[in-house]
C-alpha cells in the first residue's frame, strides 16, 4: 500500500505520524504524482530538513508540473545541474 509506506517513512525519518489533513494531502498526491517521486521528494524533505507535507506538494507542482520532470533520475539531473553537483558528491543510492 503507497500510502501505508509513505506514512511509514514519514514516521521513520520525521518522527512524527500524520495528521488527518496530510494523509488527505498524500492520498491525493498519490492520485496525482507517482509513488517514486514522491517517496524520493520526501528523502530531499528529510535530507533538507524540510519536513513538511507542504513543502513534498509544492514540490511534486514545480518539479513533475511545472518543469516536467517525469522520473526519479530527471529530477536529481535537474538537482545537480541547478546546484552545480557532481554525481559523486550526492549519492542517494535507493534511487540509482
Amino acid at each position: 500500500n503507497p500510502l501505508r509506506s509513505i506514512a511509514d517513512t514519514i514516521r521513520q525519518n520525521w518522527g512524527k505520524d500524520l495528521t488527518p489533513i496530510e494523509l488527505e494531502t498524500v492520498t491525493k498526491m498519490l492520485d496525482d504524482y507517482p509513488f517514486e517521486i514522491i517517496d524520493f521528494i520526501i528523502s530531499e524533505a528529510t535530507l533538507r530538513n524540510k519536513k513538511t507535507i507542504r513543502w513534498v506538494e509544492k514540490c511534486c507542482i514545480d518539479w513533475y508540473v511545472n518543469n516536467n520532470l517525469k522520473t526519479v533520475t530527471a529530477i536529481q539531473d535537474h538537482l545537480f545541474n541547478r546546484n552545480n553537483w557532481s554525481r559523486k558528491e550526492f549519492d542517494n543510492s535507493k534511487y540509482n
